[in-house]
């Protein structure tokens, strides 16, 4: 109980009615805090726990409700920062930045992920047009260096073709169709090469006369020593071993470009009226030095 002197009577004047009015008011306060304050258990419930990155976060909870938080340390060197969850856009919000001093200290998010080795290599390429064989400059691409050596290799790569592109002329007695190994030519390294099965029926030795791009040199047509260097030509049937080889007529020598339109050059066979597979170089032609 407190006393108070009244200076104007003199009388002491007892303070207790103040008193007992001032703890009924705090009385009341506390207790209306004490309901408003949550639980330990409660906060537990609205506080889902602490995780390495807003991904991982997304991924544990994708759909919250209004109240609930999480923590997200990425661990050493990191800020700890705050989410919490938006109901009306039904996402979660950071509430608290992370200083990051450089880029080695900002976790990853869902969407914009980081450049890493492996995901680097992983990437795709995506589609690439493999026509431009162009040289490589210092100012490509990675797609585009990528696309003009595919296409460089394309390019080297032998196209092997059938007896009519190379030829002006060819014996109506050839028969190169055969099903599974037909006989076709190509041009590897500015030789000419032969491959295949072919039939050679009549008396003419001669497969076909070429075009002057697909000659090659043969000076000894000169002097009527005419064969160039042959291919081994072995008969289907017997296993006898003959000749296929290109042949230019006496006095038809080739030895440059103007020759390779004036004179004639053939493919020949040492025979005639079987079966034969050939396989093997014919000559270097004349223009592709």
């Amino acid at each position: 109980m407190f006393k108070e002197r009244d200076f104007e009577t003199g009388q002491v004047v007892h303070k207790l009615n103040n008193l007992s009015r001032t703890n009924e008011s705090l009385e009341s306060t506390i207790e209306d805090l004490s309901e408003s304050k949550l639980d330990k258990i409660d906060y537990k419930k609205l506080h889902l726990g602490t995780f390495t990155s807003k991904a991982a976060l997304d991924l544990a909870y994708p759909v919250a409700e209004d109240g609930n938080s999480a923590d997200i340390d990425s661990g050493s060197g990191f800020d700890i920062m705050r989410a919490i969850w938006d109901a009306t856009d039904q996402k979660w919000v950071v509430r608290e930045v992370n200083n990051a001093s450089n880029t080695d200290q900002v976790p990853e998010g869902s969407s914009n992920l980081y450049f890493t080795s492996e995901r680097v290599r992983q990437t795709p390429i995506g589609a690439l047009d493999f026509l431009d064989s162009s040289r490589i400059g210092p100012n490509d691409s990675i797609n585009t260096i990528a696309r003009k050596l595919q296409a460089q290799l394309d390019r080297l790569a032998p196209k092997w073709i059938p007896i009519q592109d190379i030829s002006e002329w060819v014996n109506p007695e050839l028969n190169t169709a055969h099903p599974a190994h037909p006989l076709r030519f190509a041009i590897i390294g500015g030789v000419l090469f032969v491959s295949g099965i072919f039939y050679l029926g009549g008396s003419d030795f001669n497969l076909c006369r070429l075009k002057p791009e697909y000659k090659m040199f043969n000076n000894a047509g000169v002097n009527g020593n005419n064969n160039l260097e042959s291919v081994k030509c072995t008969v289907l049937v017997t296993g006898s071993v003959n000749t296929f080889f290109s042949q230019c007529p006496s006095g038809h020598a080739i030895g440059n470009i103007a020759q390779t339109y004036d004179n004639i050059q053939n493919l020949r066979t040492s025979r005639v009226g079987d079966s034969m597979i050939v396989n093997g170089f014919l000559g270097k032609l004349i223009h592709f030095q």
